[in-house]
């Protein structure tokens, strides 16, 4: 079979333990949010997007709000067609219509999946992904965000807790994670504040549990990396 196409669960504490498949995922949600783990990634998919995992790739997902949506489980013939990496985009008209059709059996199976990797290989990427640390050094630093996003550590206080000097560990970060620490802290902060608000939090809540000094200054990060307001990405663009 080239294809299948399974609904995502309803309820908002589904969640899936470590897992991989011989062949491609591809998940689209149309209501509420789904946390996915892929490697040393984390991810969330808010309603309006669509995430593409690899072959081969262990993940771990779980749900946040009324969980909408679907899985599109692709053979690995077919999923050599797409990307070697975890991906998340926003939904396109085009892309909606073609898995819309895969909900029932298509005449020409592959024609139909072979147009819609096309189609996905023209959306442009979000930054709703996140690199976990893997270094041991680093791990305190992770820990102290999580523990506390709210008072994540600057850059002086990272080194320290790596035992670091500042440029040295600016150094370590990037090699391990592939970005400056302020960027990472900042993509961390911005999807721990999308997935409280995806659970139902207001919107001052998810900004400040997150760590951002107001309201406003979170809708600025959101409208910085996704060219939209906070509760536009929650509910995948509807105003």
């Amino acid at each position: 079979m080239e294809y299948r196409m399974v609904p995502l669960g309803t309820s908002a504490s589904r969640a899936t333990a470590l897992h991989a498949h011989a062949g491609g995922q591809l998940f689209q949600v149309t209501q509420g949010a789904l946390a996915l783990q892929a490697g040393a990634v984390r991810a969330l998919l808010p309603a309006g997007h669509l995430g593409w995992l690899p072959p081969h790739l262990a993940h771990a997902a779980s749900g946040h709000g009324a969980l909408q949506g679907c899985s599109l489980y692709l053979a690995a013939a077919q999923a050599a067609q797409w990307p070697a990496t975890l991906q998340i985009v926003r939904a396109t008209p085009l892309l909606t219509a073609l898995l819309d059709a895969l909900q029932q059996p298509v005449r020409d199976a592959a024609s139909h999946l072979a147009v819609l990797a096309e189609a996905w290989q023209r959306a442009p990427q979000l930054p709703l992904c996140v690199p976990v640390p893997l270094s041991p050094r680093l791990q305190p630093v992770l820990a102290a965000l999580l523990a506390r996003p709210e008072q994540a550590p600057d850059l002086d206080e990272a080194a320290a807790l790596a035992h670091c000097a500042r440029r040295s560990f600016s150094r370590l970060f990037r090699a391990d994670t592939g970005l400056s620490y302020a960027d990472w802290r900042q993509q961390a902060r911005l999807l721990l504040a999308l997935t409280e608000l995806a659970a139902g939090s207001s919107a001052t809540r998810a900004a400040l549990s997150a760590g951002y000094c107001s309201p406003s200054a979170f809708s600025q990060a959101v409208r910085k990396y996704l060219g939209a307001t906070p509760g536009e990405v929650v509910r995948g663009g509807q105003q």
